[in-house]
């Protein structure tokens, strides 16, 4: 939809289409604004329970994380699309 201000507005987008999009915006010299990014987010799983901790804030689920990976626990990467 175009904005009264003249440009495209998006709906939010996942991290995956976000950086395609703004790799393509980039290389062509499109100026653009963005009012919130995608956060990559951790999924604190408990793989004795099979049970998550789901954060949505992303600055909470990132600080939360960080305290967990500096108290040992294991990270493992994981791209969802």
């Amino acid at each position: 939809m175009i904005a009264q201000s003249g440009g495209l507005e998006l709906e939010e987008l996942g991290e995956i289409e976000f950086q395609w999009l703004k790799q393509r915006l980039e290389a062509e010299k499109v100026r653009y604004r963005v009012d919130r990014e995608p956060c990559m987010s951790y999924l604190c799983v408990d793989r004795t329970t099979s049970t998550a901790l789901l954060i949505e804030d992303c600055e909470e689920s990132r600080r939360v994380a960080e305290e967990m990976i500096a108290m040992g626990f294991a990270v493992v990467p994981v791209e969802v699309d």
